[in-house]
């Protein structure tokens, strides 16, 4: 079985999305071409190989974990071959101070409202919005 380790991340996917004058540079449309690259194809094998290490009650049936991770893949790669370019795809669009304009990766109730696709709706953008809050006994 190949890990993580085996595969060689292009350096395409370490560019981080930048924003100037107004438009982004960024790679999430690579996904179009990229979508069966071995460091992708690792991915749903990587969550399933996880997802069967679970206690007992709290695992996914077999090949579930893997089979939903592989469409979440195909959705971003389709949506990739639709909006081609570094500035019509992007990996997340903050709408805080002013309406989307670009189709995303982690969308949001706005790119939705709006008219614009989103490989993943209300993606988390903080761990903030993630953890839950831990008590400390002293």
């Amino acid at each position: 079985a190949m890990k993580i380790k085996d595969a060689i991340v292009a350096g395409e996917w370490r560019v981080q999305q930048r924003l100037s004058n107004d438009a982004y540079f960024c790679h999430a449309d690579r996904m179009a071409k990229h979508r069966h690259d071995p460091e992708i194809t690792v991915i749903p094998r990587l969550l399933e190989e996880r997802a069967s290490r679970q206690p007992e009650g709290r695992q996914p049936a077999i090949d579930a974990t893997a089979t939903e991770a592989a469409a979440e893949l195909d959705r971003w790669a389709s949506l990739a071959q639709q909006h081609t370019g570094s500035d019509t795809f992007v990996y997340h669009e903050s709408t805080s101070f002013k309406p989307p304009k670009r189709h995303v990766v982690l969308g949001d109730a706005q790119h939705r409202f709006r008219g614009y696709d989103e490989a993943y709706e209300n993606a988390p953008q903080s761990l903030r919005e993630v953890e839950e809050t831990t008590g400390f006994k002293s």
